[in-house]
């Protein structure tokens, strides 16, 4: 989702479909970028609950 100045990514968690994890950063970040970075941080995530 994108505002005037941020980037939300939601991302469903694989391994607790019922869990999602956002993540926010500054509209100027690189959306490609942002989504390969969002995607490789969900495993640990994961791995925390």
């Amino acid at each position: 989702m994108f505002s005037t100045s941020l980037i939300h990514v939601f991302l469903r968690s694989r391994r607790y479909p019922e869990h999602a994890a956002v993540f926010v950063t500054r509209g100027s970040a690189n959306v490609g970028m942002v989504l390969m970075k969002a995607r490789a941080a969900l495993p640990a995530v994961e791995a925390a609950v």
